[in-house]
């Protein structure tokens, strides 16, 4: 839904500059379909969470992976022979 039509219009004297410009900002429409009273009800994500935890304690641990050396540079054939 589009708001209502703006105009913006610029002039400058002794210039004979003149612009007109305009927008017409988007609107958004929001529908309330209920309101509680009363406080709110409890989370059952809090009650997954510790099942993760353990789930994750239970599971074997991996060995840090070593870094990876980077491969020696060729050197040319004179420095070789030397």
């Amino acid at each position: 839904m589009l708001g209502t039509k703006i105009r913006v219009f610029q002039y400058k004297p002794k210039k004979s500059s003149k612009k007109a410009r305009g927008h017409r900002s988007r609107l958004s429409r929001i529908t309330i379909e209920d309101i509680a009273v009363g406080s709110a009800p409890k989370r059952a994500a809090a009650k997954a969470a510790p099942e993760k935890a353990a789930a994750a304690e239970a599971a074997p641990k991996k060995a840090p992976a070593k870094p990876r050396k980077k491969p020696a540079a060729a050197k040319p054939a004179a420095e070789q022979e030397a």
